[in-house]
């Protein structure tokens, strides 16, 4: 089943805690917590929030001190992001693109402490060249965290069958089940990139509580943290 661009058409949405992201919203507890676990405190870290979106994980970022770049390619959801930040005083840096647009100031010495790409590498088209991209913006001894859904029979009924029809979590169409990754494959894609695991947890949401919790379950959502070398031959550089 194709995806539909349910980030632009529900633009205005991304601020309502109980509107077509609310799902997002009670995710960013367990990311901020399995971050903070995985790379310690945030302050004054440069961090790129790649697929930003409406900005929810960038501002919660920004709220813990660190110095975010928010990247999309949706214009709608960028101005939704910049938008809520101005009105809440918070100063970060959003931009409408890709990676591949992004100035070389990101790059060099000027690189992030840390990329994010969360919910992200299952709706793009070549995730391993997302991966290896985002790993050229990153400084040598930084880290690179992304959260996506892994893909077996058991996501497809829970993630996509039962979480867009049958109980409403997430709008019908917003993922493809065949774009689904599974940690295996993002571990591979990552050591292609040169990056070491440093991390990985499964995100439960709970009924009883209407919580999502970390665990050692990575059957369904999973984030996972992963670190470049400090000292790396320019043979083996990210490309």
């Amino acid at each position: 089943m194709q995806e539909r661009d349910v980030f632009s058409e529900n633009a205005a949405g991304w601020w309502d805690p109980e509107g077509p992201f609310k799902m997002l919203h009670r995710m960013n507890p367990v990311r901020l917590a399995f971050i903070k676990r995985a790379v310690g405190q945030l302050s004054g870290r440069r961090i790129l929030d790649y697929g930003c979106g409406g900005g929810l994980f960038s501002e919660l970022l920004c709220q813990n001190g660190a110095n975010v770049t928010g990247v999309d390619t949706s214009a709608p959801t960028i101005a939704s992001a910049q938008s809520h930040a101005q009105q809440n005083g918070l100063d970060i840096d959003y931009i409408h693109g890709t990676i591949d647009t992004l100035s070389e100031r990101y790059f060099g010495k000027n690189a992030f402490d840390m990329v994010c790409a969360i919910e992200c590498l299952e709706h793009v088209e070549q995730p391993k060249r997302l991966v290896s991209s985002l790993c050229s913006a990153l400084k040598p001894g930084g880290f690179a965290v992304f959260s996506t859904l892994n893909r077996s029979w058991y996501t497809y009924v829970m993630g996509i069958i039962a979480a867009e029809y049958l109980l409403g979590w997430v709008e019908p169409g917003t993922h493809a089940h065949n774009q689904f990754i599974k940690p295996s494959e993002l571990v591979k894609m990552a050591r292609q990139s040169h990056l070491t695991l440093k991390d990985m947890a499964g995100m439960q949401f709970h009924l009883n509580d209407q919580r999502f919790h970390l665990d050692d379950d990575v059957s369904l959502n999973y984030i996972v943290c992963f670190q470049k070398p400090i000292n790396i031959s320019p043979v083996l550089e990210c490309l």
